[in-house]
């Protein structure tokens, strides 16, 4: 049940027969948005994370929505070339990005585009993700970023003093499977570190899984060392 005033809808609980209690709605504190990583991506390959908006609400009240973001691609190299969707995330008061819950998303973008979608707020600190997945075509070396010019929290458009915080993250290919096909090439005789003392020969096959003799050694389960 709600009831209305002053134009303003209210929440109505009945915590026992007989007695109504009224439930004031939180209130908008702040948002900000930072890039968490910027370590490169891989092109063709599942969402990453371009940008972590923190939306903060008061410590008591009842739900208020969030219902879109207004981004933009920011310094991002041939978005239409290297972006190939957008998905918005939220995951509560976590700050990491853990059992995403889909807010709302696009298809290729380039400059500004709204993200919309309606995701009730927690008390305190609120945390969205913007996440691109790209192109197999998308160029290795470009860079991709993204803006956060404004988000719309209880109907009223909310915009932070820096919507472009500094940072982006690089393409890059796919990295090359590896592995030991040749058997004439250098060998590592010993390793030494404190401790640790471990000599082999190429004709010596590790007994640790993985191992092929004169091809590759496996020795990572040896006791630890204290350097």
């Amino acid at each position: 049940d709600t009831i209305i005033v002053a134009g303003i809808p209210y929440s109505i609980t009945l915590p026992a027969p007989g007695f109504r209690k009224y439930s004031l709605p939180m209130t908008y504190t702040s948002y900000t948005s930072s890039h968490p990583y910027l370590n490169p991506i891989e092109k063709n390959s599942d969402f990453h994370i371009i940008m972590r908006a923190e939306v903060v609400t008061s410590t008591t009240g009842s739900p208020i929505p969030v219902t879109s973001f207004d981004l933009n691609t920011g310094t991002t190299s041939n978005p239409l070339t290297n972006i190939d969707s957008v998905i918005v995330w939220y995951t509560g008061t976590n700050g990491t990005f853990t059992t995403p819950v889909f807010f709302g998303g696009a298809g290729s973008v380039s400059g500004a585009f709204t993200v919309t979608g309606n995701q009730n707020l927690a008390n305190n600190s609120n945390y969205f993700w913007v996440t691109y997945r790209l192109k197999t075509g998308a160029n290795v070396g470009d860079s991709v970023d993204v803006d956060v010019n404004g988000i719309t929290v209880n109907s009223s458009l909310q915009i932070h003093s820096v919507t472009s915080p500094a940072g982006s993250r690089r393409i890059r290919g796919a990295y090359c499977a590896s592995a030991a096909t040749i058997t004439g090439d250098e060998d590592i005789f010993n390793v030494s570190i404190s401790t640790l003392n471990n000599s082999s020969t190429c004709s010596s096959l590790a007994p640790w899984p993985g191992s092929t003799l004169q091809l590759y050694s496996n020795y990572t389960t040896l006791p630890a060392t204290n350097i």
